[in-house]
C-alpha cells in the first residue's frame, strides 16, 4: 500500500525533486522557520587562515545553549509532512511529521538544484 502524504515546503525556496527523468518543484510556504543560536559562553579567540591573515574574533561554545526556532514549527496536523532543512531538523528532534531533501542533485558549479527523494531525519 502507498503512503498518501500532503507536503508542505518550510525552506525559503523552491525544492526540486527530481525523479523518473521528470521534476516536481515544491514550492515555498511562506512560513520558513529558522535555527537561532540562544546566548551561549563566547570567547576571543585568534585565528589565523590559510592565506596568513589574522584576526581576533568570537568563538561561541555552542554546546552551552539549545539550539531554537523562529517561528516555531507549525503544530503536527494527521498526514501532513513539513520540508525542513536538516539544520531545522536537528532543533527539532522530537518531531516525526519532518522530512528533508536528500540524495542532493548538484550542477557544474556545485550548486544545490534539486534531489532525488526526500527523507525522514533520524538522528540528523
Amino acid at each position: 500500500m502507498m503512503d498518501n502524504i500532503l507536503v508542505r515546503n518550510l525552506t525559503p525556496h523552491e525544492v526540486n525533486l527530481r525523479y523518473d527523468d521528470d521534476v516536481i518543484a515544491i514550492c515555498p510556504s511562506g512560513y520558513c522557520p529558522r535555527v537561532v543560536m540562544p546566548d551561549v559562553t563566547e570567547r576571543p579567540t585568534r585565528i589565523v587562515t590559510e592565506q596568513g591573515d589574522e584576526a581576533v574574533v568570537p568563538v561561541a561554545d555552542v554546546a552551552s545553549g539549545q539550539l531554537q526556532l523562529d517561528p516555531p514549527l507549525p503544530a503536527p496536523a494527521p498526514g501532513v509532512r513539513l520540508v525542513v532543512s536538516r539544520l531545522v531538523a536537528a532543533a527539532a528532534p522530537d518531531r516525526e511529521d519532518l522530512l528533508v531533501p536528500d540524495k542532493l542533485v548538484r550542477d557544474q558549479l556545485g550548486h544545490v538544484v534539486g534531489c532525488e527523494r526526500l527523507a525522514v531525519p533520524t538522528g540528523v
